[in-house]
Parts: structure tokens; C-alpha cells; sequence
């Protein structure tokens, strides 16, 4: 499936997937919901990621640099994620760093935070479908 970027555009700031996506996540933490439950598709989650990967080939900028190399610094990073509305994953990307490509032969695949079987990025912080190919500033080993 093809993602242009007008379209990328529209689901980045689509309140209804990140309304699931929550909701996917409320369900996969074992987290009970309050009025509704249903399952969000796996093609949801995969439409989101190629989303994302769309407006990353595209360019976005994001802030690669400074390379969060202590506790303190790092915390700095998850504080400012945490700051940014859940909806606005525009942002995430760009404060949490992601690039497209490994960076010195990183990759999500290598960290630590990588859940394999959902392709996806586990801190709260972050919460996204991600490649594993990707790279972003908490990675960790």
C-alpha cells in the first residue's frame, strides 16, 4: 500500500487512529476499558507505521543530535516526549530522534525497547509502530 504525502499529512493528525491505537494499548497492557472494547486491526497498526515511514523518507527533520549519552540526558529526551500531546506523532517523531536508517549500525532491532513480534517501540514515552531498521535517540542496548 502506498502512502503519499498528503495522506500521511491527514493520519498523523487523525484523532481516530490514535484513539485506537490507545485502545490497542490499554488491551495489550491488560488495562480495562471503560465504555467500549474492540480490537484494533493489525492492518491499523501497519497503516500507521508505513505512515510514518512515509514521512520520514519524505525528510522530516528530526533532532538527531545531541546524542543522549547519560541518564540524566536521556531523561531529558523522555520528559520531553512525555510533554507532547499523544495525538501529535509528528512530534514524537521529531523529539524522539527517529531516522529511517540505522545509526552506527544501531537499529530498533538492536534495542532493547523493541518488541519484535508487533514491530513496535514499548516505552510509554513513545508507544509507536516502528520498523526495525529504524533509529531513534533512547535507543539502548
Amino acid at each position: 500500500m502506498s502512502v503519499d504525502k498528503e495522506n500521511a499529512e491527514l493520519m498523523l493528525n487523525d484523532s481516530r487512529i490514535s484513539l485506537q491505537l490507545q485502545l490497542y494499548l490499554e488491551m495489550k497492557t491488560g488495562a480495562r476499558l471503560a465504555k467500549q472494547e474492540f480490537v484494533v486491526s493489525k492492518s491499523t497498526i501497519d497503516q500507521l507505521r508505513e505512515t510514518f515511514a512515509a514521512v520520514l523518507a519524505e525528510g522530516l527533520q528530526t533532532q538527531l543530535e545531541p546524542i543522549p549519552e547519560t541518564l540524566k540526558n536521556r531523561e531529558k529526551v523522555a520528559n520531553g516526549l512525555r510533554e507532547i500531546d499523544r495525538e501529535d506523532y509528528r512530534k514524537k517523531l521529531i523529539v524522539a530522534g527517529f531516522a529511517d536508517h540505522p545509526i552506527w549500525e544501531n537499529s530498533c532491532a538492536q534495542c532493547m525497547y523493541y518488541v519484535v513480534s508487533g514491530r513496535w517501540c514499548a516505552p510509554p514515552e513513545i508507544a509507536l509502530p516502528v520498523e526495525p531498521h529504524w533509529w531513534c535517540l533512547l535507543w539502548r542496548i
